[in-house]
Order: structure tokens, then sequence, then C-alpha cells
């Protein structure tokens, strides 16, 4: 999935814990410090995909509930701001499969592993080599 604002693409992501929009504002009153509900977050269920703008990631504010925020999107097209601590850590699940594609198989690798371990003579030749310095 593709998405851009103002033509910069985002990056999709996996939401790992819900967070339902609500954060708070503080400012002062004549009485003291006030709290007043913010605007400006979208709600998130877990396992939700979204799509992030990590360029646009700001710390929050002493009445936010978190420490960092990105811009988002979700498939619905509602927007704001989201906790980073909420996003799922590693690569999508089709990164993955993409990143397995160039891993060796263990064949593969047992096959290149045998070609560079040492060899029965290779091993009574080191140890007739005077020993390592100190």
């Amino acid at each position: 999935m593709s998405w851009s604002i103002n033509g910069v693409e985002g990056t999709e992501r996996k939401i790992a814990t819900a967070y339902d929009a609500i954060e708070v504002t503080e400012s002062m009153g004549p009485l003291g410090v006030v709290y007043s509900v913010e605007i400006g977050y979208v709600a998130v269920e877990k396992g939700q995909h979204v799509m992030i703008w990590p360029g646009t990631a700001t710390h929050g504010h002493g009445g936010n509930k978190f420490d960092e925020y990105v811009w988002c999107m979700t498939l619905e097209q509602e927007q704001g701001w989201l906790p980073v601590e909420l996003l799922e850590v590693g690569p999508l699940p089709e990164e993955t499969a993409a990143i397995e594609a160039t891993v060796p198989l263990p064949e593969e690798t047992a096959a290149s592993a045998a070609t560079v371990l040492p060899s029965e003579e290779s091993g009574a030749i080191a140890a007739t080599g005077p020993p390592p310095p100190f």
C-alpha cells in the first residue's frame, strides 16, 4: 500500500496496542492548572495496519500519555497523532518474507560452512606450529 501527503510517501506499520486517542492539554487558569481534552489524535485497535510519516515524529507535551507521537492515517482515512510506542517493532510480514528470500537455506549454509571449516590436515599443521604469543 502506498499513500502520500504533500508528495511524501507514508510507511505502513501495524499497531501493537490499542489506543483511545484521549489526550489532555494543560494550561494555567486563575485557580491553577486546568486540563482540557485535546483533539487531533487517532484511535486505533491492536493489529490494525496504518500509514505513518516518520519525518513528522515529535515529542509529547506535559499532558500527553506518551513521550513521542507521529502523524498517522488509518485505512478509513482518519488522520491524527499516534504514539510511536504503540507501533509494532520490526518489519511487516511481507517485508519479512522478502528478507527471508535472501537468506541462504539450511542446506546452502551447511555446504558453504563445509568449505571454510578446517580439515584434519590443517588442524594437524596448526598443532605442530609454535604456540601463539601471549
